[in-house]
C-alpha cells in the first residue's frame, strides 16, 4: 500500500523484470485498489452467506440441473437427514436413496419438472439411518444460462413432521369441536322427542287393567329402541364432550366381567373372544356407564375387523402402580398407515354405506382423553391390530352402593306445581307423570304465561331453553314477587353445557332429559324436601341473567 497526497490509502500491483544488456530494471505500478475492496466485499459477502445458510435449520441446496450431483449444501442436511455432508460428496445420489421407496419416483419426476417449469413445490418422506421417518418439504428452482438452458438448481427443504401432526391435531379439534355444537343443537329436540316416546310407552306398560302378552312385548320393544336412542344421543354427546360424567373408584376387571356375557353375544360365532385379566389391578377413576361404552365399542370394532374369523382379545395389565391398560386386539385385516392417521377422526369409517356412523372410536377417544388417560393403536395390513387404552390409577376406594330404599321414590305428596316446558308432549307427559303421583299441576307453555299465572306453589319445574326467557331467568322473575318456592330445572343439554354458558349454577338442581317416570318422582320429592332454596320474595344467588 502507499499513501497519496490527500493521506489515503492505495493498493498498488507491481511488476518488474530485470534487463541484462543494460543493468536496469524495468517496473510497472498497477493501481489495485478496487480490486482489492471488491475482493474483501466478496468475503464479506461469502462470510454472511455461509453465516446465513448455517444458522437456519432449513437445508439450502445448489445442484446440477441435470441431477448428476450436488454443489452445494448446508450443514442442516445433516440434522434433517441424518447423514453427513461428506457422504453426500461420496454418493451423489445417497440423499435419494435416503428417501421413502414410495415417493422416489414421485420425488424424481418434480426435479425434471422444474427444467420445463422453473419451480416445483413437494413434500415426499425420508427413512432416517434410525429407521425414523421425516417429512420434508422443498422447494426447487431452475437458474438458466445465457441461451436459456437449465444450468443448476437452488433449493430448500424444511422438517416439516410436527408441523403437519399439529395441523392434523387441529383439524381433528376442529371437527370434535364443530360435531359438539351439532350434538348440543340436536339434543335438545331429539331428546323431547325421546321422552315423549319412552315416557307414554312407559306409562302404557304401568296400565291397572292389564295387557296382553303381544301387545306388552311390542310396548316393550318400543321403551328398549326409544333407550338405545337415548345412548346413540349420550354417545354424541360424549365424544363432543357434552355428556355429563359420573365418575367412580372402580375396578377395570369387574366392568370387563359384568359385561363379558353381553360382548360374546355381540360377536360372531366365528369369532374367538379370550379374556385375559391381571390380578389386583389398581382402581381407576371413571364413568362405569362410559366405560363400559368403550370396551363395547373396540370390541365390534375388532370382531368387524376379521370378516372371516379369528381371535379377539382383551386384556388388562398395570405397566405401572400410577396406572392401569386396557388392550383388546384382532387377527383382522389391520390398518394401513393412512388409516390409522385418521382413525379417531369423527364420521371416519372404512364400511360401506350404513353400516357404520364413523362415532364409534371418536366417542372412545373422548372418553379416554376425558378421563385423563390416552390411547395408541397399532396395526399393520395382515397383522391385525391393538387398541391400547392407558388410564391414571386413583388411591380412592368404592363407594358404597345405595340400598333400594335409597334409590327409589319415597312416596308421593299434593304440592302444588308449576310446570313450565314450551315443548307440548313432553308438557302434557310430565303434567300427567306428575298427576299420577298426586301432585296439583299448573302447566304453562311459556315463560310469559307462567308470568301471568296468579297465586303461589311449592315447586317450579321449568325447562331452561325456551323462547322469550331462560328457565334460571324465568326463575328470578317470579322469586323476586312471589311467596317461596323450590326450583328444578330440566334440559336436553347437558349441565356441563348450560353452565359454561353462564345460564345455570353448578350447585342448581336439574333433570336430565329424556327421564323417566320415577326418577321425575324421586327428584321432585328431592328438592321439595331439601332446605329452602331462596327463592321467593328475593332473587337467589343460583340465577344468571346470561342469555341461552
Amino acid at each position: 500500500r502507499i499513501v497519496r497526497k490527500d493521506g489515503e490509502y492505495a493498493w498498488m500491483l507491481w511488476n518488474a523484470r530485470p534487463d541484462p544488456v543494460s543493468g536496469h530494471v524495468y517496473a510497472a505500478a498497477q493501481d489495485i485498489t478496487e480490486r482489492k475492496r471488491a475482493e474483501a466485499a466478496l468475503r464479506e459477502s461469502e462470510q454472511r452467506f455461509t453465516e446465513l445458510v448455517t444458522s437456519i435449520p432449513e437445508v439450502f441446496f445448489i445442484a446440477h440441473a441435470d441431477l448428476g450431483g450436488t454443489i452445494y449444501i448446508s450443514p442442516a442436511y445433516e440434522k434433517i437427514w441424518g447423514r453427513s455432508c461428506q457422504s453426500l460428496c461420496d454418493d451423489p445420489r445417497s440423499w435419494l436413496e435416503a428417501v421413502h421407496e414410495d415417493d422416489r419416483v414421485r420425488v424424481l419426476e418434480g426435479l425434471e419438472r422444474v427444467n420445463r417449469e422453473g419451480r416445483v413445490e413437494h413434500e415426499f418422506r425420508i427413512v432416517r439411518p434410525d429407521g425414523e421417518v421425516r417429512l420434508v418439504q422443498e422447494l426447487v428452482t431452475v437458474v438458466l444460462d445465457e441461451q436459456g438452458r437449465p444450468t443448476r438448481h437452488v433449493g430448500i427443504g424444511a422438517d416439516v413432521t410436527e408441523q403437519r401432526q399439529l395441523e392434523r391435531q387441529l383439524q381433528h379439534a376442529g371437527k370434535l369441536d364443530a360435531v359438539g355444537q351439532l350434538a348440543g343443537g340436536i339434543a335438545h329436540d331429539f331428546n323431547n322427542i325421546l321422552m315423549g316416546i319412552a315416557g307414554y310407552t312407559e306409562l302404557a306398560l304401568a296400565r291397572p287393567d292389564g295387557l296382553d302378552d303381544e301387545l306388552r312385548s311390542d310396548l316393550e320393544q318400543i321403551l328398549g329402541g326409544a333407550r338405545r336412542a337415548g345412548a346413540l344421543t349420550r354417545q354424541l354427546l360424549t365424544f363432543a364432550r357434552r355428556e355429563v360424567a359420573s365418575p367412580q373408584s372402580l375396578d377395570l376387571n369387574d366392568v370387563i366381567e359384568g359385561v363379558g356375557t353381553f360382548l360374546r353375544g355381540a360377536i360372531r360365532e366365528d369369532v374367538s373372544v379370550v379374556v385375559e385379566l391381571a390380578a389386583e389391578l389398581p382402581r381407576v377413576k371413571v364413568d362405569p356407564h362410559q366405560l363400559e361404552q368403550v370396551l363395547m365399542n373396540l370390541v365390534l370394532n375388532a370382531g368387524d375387523a376379521m370378516p372371516e374369523g379369528g381371535i379377539l382379545t382383551v386384556r388388562t395389565l398395570a405397566p405401572s402402580a400410577d396406572e392401569v391398560a386396557l388392550l383388546v386386539s384382532d387377527s383382522g385385516v389391520g390398518m394401513s398407515e393412512q388409516i390409522r392417521a385418521r382413525v379417531f377422526e369423527p364420521f371416519f369409517t372404512t364400511k360401506e354405506v350404513g353400516k357404520g356412523t364413523g362415532l364409534g372410536l371418536s366417542t372412545v377417544y373422548g372418553i379416554v382423553e376425558e378421563c385423563g388417560g390416552r390411547i395408541a393403536v397399532e396395526s399393520e395390513p395382515g397383522n391385525g391390530s391393538i387398541f391400547t387404552i392407558t388410564l391414571p390409577a386413583t388411591d380412592e376406594s368404592a363407594e358404597p352402593t345405595p340400598s333400594a330404599d335409597e334409590v327409589s321414590p319415597r312416596g308421593a305428596g299434593n304440592e302444588r306445581i308449576l310446570l313450565v316446558e314450551d315443548d307440548e308432549l313432553v308438557r302434557r307427559l310430565t303434567c300427567e307423570m306428575l298427576e299420577l303421583e298426586g301432585y296439583r299441576v299448573c302447566a304453562a307453555a311459556s315463560p310469559l304465561e307462567a308470568l301471568g299465572y296468579e297465586g303461589a306453589w311449592d315447586l317450579l319445574l321449568t325447562d331452561i331453553v325456551m323462547p322469550e326467557m331462560n328457565g334460571p331467568q324465568l326463575a328470578a322473575r317470579l322469586g323476586a314477587e312471589r311467596p317461596p318456592f323450590q326450583v328444578l330445572f330440566t334440559s336436553g343439554y347437558c349441565g356441563d353445557t348450560m353452565v359454561e354458558r353462564g345460564a345455570l349454577d353448578p350447585s342448581a338442581p336439574l333433570l336430565q332429559k329424556p327421564f323417566s317416570k320415577a326418577e321425575l318422582a324421586r327428584m321432585v320429592r328431592d328438592v321439595l324436601d331439601a332446605p329452602p332454596s331462596g327463592y321467593g320474595r328475593r332473587t337467589s344467588t343460583l340465577v344468571s341473567s346470561a342469555p341461552v
